[in-house]
């Protein structure tokens, strides 16, 4: 029995027989003989773990037939997942450490119910939490964009604490973790950032909302003040009802919260296109950034 990870490419089939054409680490294009009714459950562009056996095809000649598979971004992510992601989407570098990060953040919460919340939230919802994008197209709209977009956030707070000791970290550590989980829900898969139903007639706000309710509920949390400043934290980081908010940020953790998505979403977007842009010219139209074009200068 032969195990390893592959990328589905596509299929052939023909009257009698189907096979899936998969890519593997290293990178080796080849066929594995599958039942036709495997082909509804396989996708292209999804990397599966796959378990095959071999069988003789023909005398003296060899072939591959798919025994078990399981998707990738239903495992716990290790070494060799991330090896295996990276090796297609490069991005994915790094995933492990910003999953510990994140965790570490969590950990450093002190306040029980708002450390309860987050914790259960973030473990109910992992791995999947760090596999989805943050966006389907103005920022982070790749493989990890959203826990690559949450840690950035996370590390951008760090140095307010030091400034303005009005601020409570256990609040806005919370509020960022959770102000974007339920892009999960949001969007269809890791690879789809295409709306699900619940996204079309919801959308991840209001969705939120709702799961950070259920949580107090479950937990007896559901009248106390730190249940409510994460509900309005929910609501109102987009800052305003043209973006999806139905009320602006009315305390300083909910405030940060606004500023801090929105410069991480921005500047995330900006430095992308600056790194496919050549020094002393203009950047593409960055539609994150008011369609702005950047210009990088040479100065080092």
């Amino acid at each position: 029995m032969e195990k390893f990870y592959a990328r589905v490419n596509g299929f052939n089939q023909n009257k009698d027989l189907v096979s899936v054409i998969v890519e593997t680490v290293p990178k080796k294009v080849f066929g594995i003989r599958i039942v036709r009714e495997q082909i509804e459950l396989l996708k292209v562009g999804y990397i599966y773990f796959m378990e095959t056996e071999s069988f003789e095809r023909k005398p003296g000649e060899l072939s591959l037939r798919l025994l078990n598979f399981e998707e990738i971004f239903g495992k716990e992510p290790d070494t060799a997942i991330e090896e295996a992601l990276k090796a297609f989407f490069p991005e994915c570098e790094g995933l492990i450490e910003r999953m510990n990060e994140i965790n570490k953040f969590v950990d450093k919460i002190n306040n029980v119910i708002l450390k309860t919340i987050t914790k259960k939230l973030l473990k109910r919802y992992s791995p999947t939490f760090f596999y989805y994008p943050a966006a389907s197209r103005m920022h982070h709209n790749y493989l990890g964009g959203l826990a690559r977009h949450t840690l950035g956030m996370l590390k951008m707070s760090e140095s307010l604490k030091v400034l303005y000791s009005e601020i409570n970290n256990d609040i806005l550590i919370s509020g960022i973790v959770l102000h974007d989980i339920m892009k999960i829900k949001e969007y269809k898969t890791p690879l789809e950032p295409e709306f699900t139903k619940e996204g079309h007639l919801l959308g991840h706000i209001p969705l939120g909302v709702a799961e950070i309710t259920k949580e107090a509920l479950r937990n007896g949390f559901e009248d106390s003040e730190e249940v409510l400043l994460l509900q309005h934290m929910m609501i109102s980081h987009h800052g305003q009802l043209a973006f999806g908010s139905s009320r602006k940020p009315a305390f300083i953790e909910a405030f940060i919260l606004h500023m801090l998505d929105n410069m991480n979403s921005k500047l995330t977007a900006i430095t992308d296109a600056l790194k496919k842009t050549s020094d002393f010219t203009f950047s593409e139209n960055v539609a994150a950034a008011e369609k702005t074009s950047f210009y990088k200068h040479g100065i080092k």
